[in-house]
């Protein structure tokens, strides 16, 4: 984790941005997942149907 100081910014020399940015979104995509929020589940079946739909077109493209 970077250091903040009043006179510089002094990176942490072991940490990686990469992995942090991936276990912060990995956090965010199973709380989303899993709440309870209204406005997450209309987001989630919104989803869902599209990626349904998207699976039914490609069926039809492929004569499957």
């Amino acid at each position: 984790m970077p250091i903040l100081r009043a006179e510089s910014w002094v990176p942490d020399a072991d940490a990686r941005i990469t992995d942090e940015a991936k276990a912060a979104a990995d956090s965010y995509a199973r709380a989303f997942s899993s709440s309870e929020d209204a406005l997450a589940k209309l987001v989630r079946d919104i989803g869902d149907g599209a990626g349904q739909a998207a699976s039914w077109v490609g069926d039809r493209l492929r004569g499957t």
